[in-house]
């Protein structure tokens, strides 16, 4: 049975180390020299060049890795040529895909050699495999944020100016992150600007918030192009992929189904998306057909729809790993009542307090607290009605330092009669939100 084509995407890159017989010896990494840290991955100058050198390796994965499962030959072993070509194809992923020394990561699907096995391709098993599956209930649960893309320029991604921001959401007990959603701007960035901003966020979430999930919307008009940014991400290691159905135009149940089933052999769980202002929509029959697919552990609902978060929840009782959460802000705790593990509100960018209280509280049978959060989650959505979306969001968490005024085209940021009508409005739930 073939290893994932993306299985490196399970491991940190941790190199440099010297490699021969299948042993390595490893270089402590100078982190002020632009190398790699064995806490957070590769630092920013060497980025671009540890993403290239994955995406060439994937590519010729997928062409020669299938014809070998293991590493290096044994002595004597008389080897084809493509079989070679296989092996060198693990001993070069090796450099990638080390796992840190004497860590495991089961909780996120991950398996990777234990001191002094040698040097073997770490994988994700199991999405192929029916093997080591992640758990989408453990992903989804509690609050998870659709983080905001702070940009060092109009249209760029920042990991750098986006760690204020991640700091204040670590705080205050965000369980997990969710990178370019609607509230990311995901579908106004190019591919080509996805991997570093994932990279560095990923990592750096998981040192604050000692291994926190992180997930990574790659909806896109067609397949192609979803799988595309699939892999332009798969570097950053996320911990599951989220996928509307295909946007523009209208497609059949069997197309969407295919659409989702494409994303098996990417070695990530695949979380659905629906959101149907933007997509098409999620139905019940095609949600019970989904729940079958093992790759895909979970669904975010968006929709407003609580029928269709009822029909989720009691779909995903034929697993165990499938979990359901729910986007739309002003029903999260009908959502949670219903069943659903977790929620993922947009205005927890700005308000992430009253959403962990509103999950804790339900959890906790406080019914009394979880409905004033859910109040108070409520009276924080009126900024839209100054200037809806995105610019809003960004502009007061711009004003608490947390976040540039940025934005991607042909998004315009809030112009100051905005702001100050943002601010005027927000003033008195001052201290529900968020602060530097």
């Amino acid at each position: 049975m073939s290893p994932s084509p993306t299985s490196i995407s399970g491991a940190r890159c941790c190199f440099p180390f010297t490699h021969a017989a299948g042993r390595r010896r490893r270089q402590r990494p100078d982190p002020g020299a632009g190398g790699v840290s064995r806490r957070t991955g590769p630092s920013a100058p060497s980025r671009p060049v540890v993403s290239a050198l994955l995406r060439l390796f994937l590519d010729e994965w997928r062409r020669h890795g299938h014809v070998r499962e293991s590493c290096p030959a044994t002595d004597g072993e008389n080897l084809t040529a493509p079989q070679r070509r296989s092996d060198g194809l693990m001993a070069w992923g090796g450099l990638f895909a080390q796992p840190l020394p004497g860590r495991t990561h089961a909780r996120r699907g991950r398996t990777g050699p234990a001191r002094g096995q040698g040097v073997l391709m770490s994988r994700r098993k199991g999405f192929a495999e029916g093997e080591g599956q992640a758990d989408g209930r453990a992903l989804l649960a509690g609050v998870t944020v659709p983080l905001v893309t702070p940009m060092d320029r109009p249209g760029q991604p920042s990991a750098p100016a986006a760690d204020a921001l991640l700091v204040a959401l670590a705080e205050t007990g965000v369980h997990g992150l969710l990178l370019f959603g609607s509230t990311g701007e995901g579908p106004l960035l190019p591919t080509a600007r996805l991997a570093d901003f994932a990279i560095g966020v990923t990592g750096r979430w998981r040192e604050l918030t000692d291994g926190g999930p992180v997930l990574v919307n790659v909806t896109a008009p067609g397949t192609a192009e979803a799988l595309a940014r699939a892999e332009a991400v798969l570097p950053a290691a996320p911990d599951a992929l989220v996928l509307s159905p295909p946007l523009y135009y209208h497609h059949r149940h069997d197309e969407i189904v295919a659409h989702y089933a494409a994303t098996a052999g990417l070695g990530v769980p695949v979380i659905a998306y629906n959101a149907p202002r933007y997509s098409n929509p999620l139905t019940p029959a095609l949600l019970d057909e989904l729940v079958g697919l093992a790759h895909l552990v979970g669904i975010k609902d968006s929709s407003g729809d609580l029928a269709l978060v009822a029909h989720a929840v009691a779909a995903a009782r034929r697993r165990d790993d499938f979990g359901v959460s729910q986007g739309d802000e002003g029903q999260a705790l009908d959502a949670l009542r219903l069943g659903a593990d977790g929620v993922v509100p947009g205005v927890a960018n700005l308000a992430p307090s009253p959403a962990v209280e509103l999950f804790r509280a339900h959890r906790e049978g406080r019914y009394d607290d979880a409905r004033h959060a859910q109040l108070l989650i409520e009276e924080v959505l009126v900024l839209h009605t100054v200037r809806p979306g995105v610019p809003a969001v960004k502009a007061v968490l711009a004003e608490r330092g947390l976040c540039p005024l940025h934005v991607a085209a042909p998004f315009t940021p809030c112009s100051d009669a905005e702001r100050h009508a943002l601010f005027a409005l927000l003033a008195p739930l001052d201290a529900y939100l968020v602060h530097a």
